[in-house]
Formats: structure tokens, C-alpha cells, sequence
């Protein structure tokens, strides 16, 4: 389970599908396009589609570095106290529904963070808190960055918080010509630019389409 990621995932994780439902973690092709990227270089900026499973395989990644290695920091910020609360819900389904064998026994369990008996931390924080500062991190997840107020501050403190050789990656989907797009565009910052396209969702295409287009949709398709 340590020295294998995708054995690890596919075989003791757990996630709630859109559904409500606990299934297995099973890969799907955008989050293995996203894995095969991240392991070729963990400075990753990534422009997503809505519900492709990024910030699970992120989330996934991430617990599983700091759940088998001893003092491994994971940070993950998100823009809204909602959505601090919602990736927190991923990490506490994976611990909560891990074999008795792997569930570590924890010092911390709060509602943002979870620290292990051997100093592997999770933590998760609200951009706008701020509260990242003062600790260094082994993992950054920076989440939905095109929403934050103030991304070219956030993002300066949370690099301070990053040791030498952390893994930083930066996702967010589209929202306008803004910092995140200037550092999209920046073919200097040391990060891989990661296109995830709903194209690589399965469950987005149809076998059928029965519905004729109107001459409207034909025009906008050309």
C-alpha cells in the first residue's frame, strides 16, 4: 500500500459519488491523465471542467503521502469556508472507511485537520484566512484559484510555507483574464500547464442524440 499509489487507492479508499452513495475509488480517465502528469512533475497548474474527480485524486495523492510517511505536511486551500468543508469531507471518508490495518491512530482529528501518531498532517484552510503562514508544507493544493480575492498574495505566502522539495499544484477552473491566467500564460514559473478537458469523462458523452438541433445550434456549432 505505501510504495503503490493506484493499488492503494483502488483497493482501500473510499468516495461519495454524486449520488450520495460510498463506492470504491476507481480511476477514471481524466484522473489518470491528471496522475500520469503529476508524476512526470509535482509543480502542476491545471484548468479543469466541473466534476471530473481533480480535487479526489489530488485529495487521494496527498493522504496517501502523509498517511504512510512520518512528519509529511499536506496543505490544501480552498476559496470559501464551504468549500474547506467539503474537501474535508473527502479526507474523513478515506480515514473513516480505511481497513482497521491502516487506520492509524491520530493526534489531531478536528474539523480541518487530521495529524497521525508519526507527524504526517493533513490541514486544510480558507484562502482568505490566511492561517497557512508560520509552518512549512511538503504538499500544497491550491483549489478553484480563479476564485480567490487576492491570488498573486495568496499564492506569494503560500510558497513561503513551501519546503525545498514540495509538491505544488494549482487548479482551479475558468473564470476570466485574472492572476490565474497570468500565471497560466507565464512560460517561466517552473510550473506544467495541464488542460483537463470534460471530453475525458465518459459519462459526458452520449451513444445517442435524439434530439434534431435547431438551425440556431447548427449556426453556433460552425
Amino acid at each position: 500500500c505505501s510504495s503503490d499509489f493506484v493499488y492503494f487507492c483502488e483497493n482501500h479508499l473510499k468516495i461519495i459519488d454524486r449520488d450520495g452513495n460510498l463506492i470504491d475509488f476507481r480511476l477514471k480517465p481524466a484522473q489518470i491523465e491528471l496522475l500520469r502528469k503529476i508524476e512526470m512533475n509535482p509543480w502542476q497548474m491545471v484548468l479543469k471542467a466541473h466534476q471530473l474527480g481533480s480535487s479526489t485524486l489530488i485529495a487521494a495523492i496527498f493522504f496517501w503521502k502523509s498517511l504512510f510517511t512520518p512528519n509529511e505536511r499536506s496543505l490544501i486551500v480552498a476559496h470559501t469556508h464551504e468549500a474547506v468543508r467539503n474537501i474535508y469531507r473527502i479526507y474523513k471518508t478515506f480515514y473513516d472507511h480505511l481497513p482497521k490495518f491502516l487506520q492509524f491512530r491520530t493526534r489531531t482529528s478536528s474539523a480541518n485537520e487530521i495529524v497521525f501518531f508519526h507527524g504526517g498532517t493533513v490541514r486544510i484552510s480558507s484562502a482568505s484566512g490566511q492561517n497557512f503562514r508560520g509552518a512549512t508544507y511538503n504538499n500544497i493544493h491550491c483549489s478553484e484559484v480563479a476564485f480567490w480575492k487576492d491570488i498573486a498574495m495568496t499564492v506569494a505566502g503560500l510558497f513561503q510555507t513551501a519546503t525545498g522539495n514540495s509538491s505544488i499544484i494549482i487548479e482551479t477552473t475558468a473564470q476570466g483574464l485574472n492572476g490565474f491566467h497570468s500565471m497560466w500564460v507565464d512560460q517561466n514559473n517552473g510550473f506544467d500547464k495541464t488542460f483537463i478537458s470534460w471530453l475525458l469523462e465518459p459519462d459526458y458523452s452520449l451513444d445517442e442524440i435524439d434530439i434534431k438541433p435547431t438551425e440556431q445550434l447548427i449556426e453556433y456549432g460552425k
